[in-house]
């Protein structure tokens, strides 16, 4: 496709590369502000615009197309970007550039994880401030190895709530985090009067190992079993 301006500069005329193609785009652009006048969807010509992608779109624009289309991070699916474009568009586009789409969506609303670690050790006092009697503690890497890296490196917290709800029967159990860092999230539950299970403590480590587990069960012994008169079966 190319742009092509027609009488002023407030007006544009967007249409396939094939001059034969009746696809085309009309409209105005008048105070930063662009209307749609014309939109003939079906192209005739021979380029790839109804195979399993289109080479012309990339995923920055359709992440800017669907952006409304979603309220909370967990509607965001590849599929639905996929559809809407089809049925708006008139344009394929492949799985893996909706699913870059996704992810542009999702930085977009909610910011990326880099910036979400940096304001750890904020989250971790407004966490302890508002909550009473919680228990929140970050270690770094020059704290492990004595070093001058400030990065993350393992992170423990337990809400006052849960603490003091505290059971004779805790389970322990991990499972992946997915996203750009990939870590592992240690938890400690308990069985609630219904017989439902509840988080007592949580640990966001780097592996799954002797080493994490001898931590995250230092602190949780320290901070949760220590002001505990009953016993406790781990």
């Amino acid at each position: 496709m190319y742009f092509a301006n027609t009488t002023s500069p407030t007006k544009y005329v967007v249409r396939c590369k094939e001059r034969s193609c009746p696809w085309r785009v009309t409209g105005t652009n008048q105070l930063n502000h662009e209307r749609v006048k014309t939109f003939i969807p079906n192209h005739t010509c021979s380029l790839r615009l109804s195979g399993d992608d289109n080479p012309l779109v990339t995923a920055a624009w359709a992440a800017e197309t669907c952006l409304g289309l979603f309220g909370r991070p967990e509607e965001i699916k590849p599929s639905l970007i996929i559809n809407y474009i089809k049925l708006h568009w008139g344009i394929v586009i492949s799985y893996r550039k909706a699913h870059m789409a996704k992810e542009i969506i999702l930085e977009i609303k909610c910011g990326n994880a880099k910036d979400s670690y940096r304001i750890l050790l904020a989250y971790a006092h407004e966490l302890v401030r508002s909550n009473y009697g919680s228990n929140i503690h970050i270690l770094r890497e020059r704290e492990l190895f004595r070093n001058r890296d400030d990065s993350f490196l393992r992170l423990f917290w337990a809400f006052g709530s849960f603490i003091r709800s505290l059971r004779p029967l805790v389970l322990l159990d991990g499972t992946h985090l997915r996203g750009k860092y990939h870590a592992i999230l240690l938890v400690a539950c308990a069985v609630d009067g219904d017989g439902g299970l509840f988080p007592i403590s949580f640990v966001v480590v780097k592996n799954e190992n002797d080493d994490s587990w001898s931590w995250f069960l230092t602190h949780f012994h320290r901070n949760i079993m220590s002001s505990e008169d009953k016993v406790i079966t781990v």
